[in-house]
């Protein structure tokens, strides 16, 4: 798959296509790649509306990992507000038809486009004009409730990594670089890599999860501290952390891709001193352990960088 950000870049021959945020690349939203996969015929593309206001679950370059083996063909991010400030016939024909060349579009039933924010009937109405056929996707409802971005930020706010694991349809993922942090694993004799984190992004409910973590040199089951560090540092920002099981190395600047798999537990001041803090974190990595063999079929095909 390639991943381009403009429409210059985008293949110059008839395609099948579909369109929006597709933030959080959710069970609703898989369920209109899967249809856009379903047939063979012309390349695939997917126009991904980037660079919101709004906070985000997902970068575009976190989208094109989450896509990379999908069998998609071409992952085109353009700016939201360009595009959604063009009017609904512009678009259609401007956009999907001109420069596109748009021959079958996916939409999910609930979209809509275009600064009056036209719907699915219209759509078709454009498509019929300017040559491009369409295809409604029904919403995705998981307990007699559609599967949504708002969903997903309602499981995060409650605290419940369950329920938003179940909407986002897989474990989701924080990537970035190794930056260095306070040091404070170190102190411990414990050390992290901490993950630079794209203001905006959306984070789990705080607290420690089982993670994978994709690096350059391969894939580590990973403990990761999501939130405040309360036995260190009083500072209200949030923070990821993640100690690797079984590696050593020094990673600083280099590209970790995190799978968040499971919630271990909740964060919480140890007032036991060193000692406290190593034997939650050698029961923390016991969990880890468990979980990631009673798992063996977890993707690991995200790395970033060699195998």
């Amino acid at each position: 798959m390639q991943h381009i950000t403009s429409l210059a870049a985008a293949p110059r021959e008839p395609l099948c296509l579909a369109f929006g945020s597709f933030d959080g690349l959710h069970a609703g939203h898989r369920a209109v790649l899967a249809r856009l996969l379903a047939r063979p015929g012309h390349p695939t593309l997917l126009l991904s509306f980037s660079g919101s206001p709004a906070p985000f679950f997902y970068t575009e370059a976190e989208k094109a990992l989450l896509l990379r083996d999908s069998g998609l063909g071409t992952l085109l991010s353009l700016p939201a507000a360009e595009m959604e400030a063009l009017g609904a016939e512009a678009f259609a024909r401007d956009i999907l038809a001109g420069a596109l060349h748009a021959r079958r579009v996916v939409i999910g039933a609930d979209m809509r486009f275009g600064r009056e924010g036209l719907g699915a009937a219209a759509l078709a109405a454009f498509g019929k004009q300017y040559g491009f056929s369409v295809e409604t996707v029904p919403t995705v409802k998981m307990h007699g409730l559609p599967v949504s971005k708002e969903a997903i930020r309602q499981a995060a706010a409650a605290g419940d990594y369950a329920a938003m694991l179940a909407l986002l349809g897989r474990p989701y993922l924080l990537a970035g670089q190794v930056v260095h942090g306070k040091a404070a694993g170190h102190k411990h004799g414990l050390p992290t890599a901490n993950l630079s984190l794209t203001p905006g992004k959306l984070l789990p409910p705080y607290g420690v999860y089982a993670t994978l973590a994709h690096l350059e040199a391969g894939t580590y089951w990973g403990v990761t501290n999501i939130g405040l560090r309360p036995s260190d540092d009083d500072i209200p920002l949030p923070t990821v952390e993640t100690l690797l099981l079984d590696f050593q190395g020094d990673i600083y600047g280099q590209p970790l891709a995190l799978e968040v798999c499971m919630y271990i537990r909740g964060i919480r001041k140890f007032q036991g001193g060193l000692d406290e803090v190593r034997k939650q974190v050698d029961q923390d990595s016991l969990q880890v352990r468990a979980y990631m063999e009673s798992h063996p079929s977890l993707a690991r095909s995200l790395a970033p960088g060699k195998k």
